[in-house]
C-alpha cells in the first residue's frame, strides 16, 4: 500500500459509524486532544453539523482498488481563513503511508472547496508519527501553543488570494 495512490470520496452520514469507530478506537483516543470516548448520539449530531457546514469538509480515504476505506481527514475553516486538520487512519492501515497520502490528497481538496489561507495542525507532544508526518508535508512548528498541545502550520498556495 505505501506507494499506492488513495482515492478521496466526500463524508456522508452513512460513514457515521465507521468514522465513530475509527474515533473510538484506544490509540484513535490516546492521541486526541480529547481523550475521553465519544457517544453515539454526540457523534452522529456532530458528524450532521459538520456535513452540512460549507467551511467543514470529510474526507474519506479509499484503498483504489478494493474502495475499503482506510482513513479520513477533515478540515474546519474558522473566519479568519485558517482550517484545522485532523487525520484518522484505520488501525489496520497504520505503517503502510496512508496518512501520509491522506495529507497529500487532503491538501489538494481543501485548496480548492475551502481555499484556506493556512492550514494548522495540533498535535500532542508525544505523537511522534503525526509530528513526522506535518514536518514532512511542510508543516511547521509554531512556538506559541498551549502546554498540553504542539502547533504546527503551513501556508497554502492560495493565500492572499493567488
Amino acid at each position: 500500500m505505501a506507494r499506492q495512490r488513495l482515492a478521496l470520496r466526500p463524508a456522508t452520514m452513512d460513514d457515521a459509524d465507521l468514522l465513530l469507530g475509527w474515533a473510538n478506537e484506544p490509540a484513535t483516543r490516546a492521541a486526541s486532544l480529547t481523550s475521553r470516548p465519544i457517544e453515539r448520539p454526540e457523534h452522529l449530531a456532530w458528524l450532521a453539523v459538520r456535513l452540512a457546514d460549507p467551511a467543514s469538509a470529510i474526507w474519506i480515504g479509499l484503498e483504489p482498488s478494493t474502495r475499503a476505506p482506510l482513513g479520513v481527514i477533515r478540515f474546519e475553516q474558522d473566519d479568519a481563513g485558517a482550517a484545522v486538520v485532523s487525520i484518522s487512519v484505520a488501525a489496520e492501515a497504520r505503517g503502510h503511508g496512508v496518512a501520509t497520502l491522506l495529507l497529500e490528497l487532503g491538501l489538494a481538496a481543501a485548496s480548492t472547496a475551502l481555499r484556506p489561507s493556512r492550514i494548522v495542525a495540533f498535535v500532542l507532544p508525544d505523537n511522534e508519527a503525526s509530528i513526522r508526518l506535518f514536518e514532512r508535508a511542510g508543516f511547521r512548528r509554531r512556538s506559541a501553543g498551549r502546554a498540553d498541545h504542539l502547533v504546527f502550520e503551513r501556508p497554502t498556495r492560495t493565500a492572499g488570494g493567488g
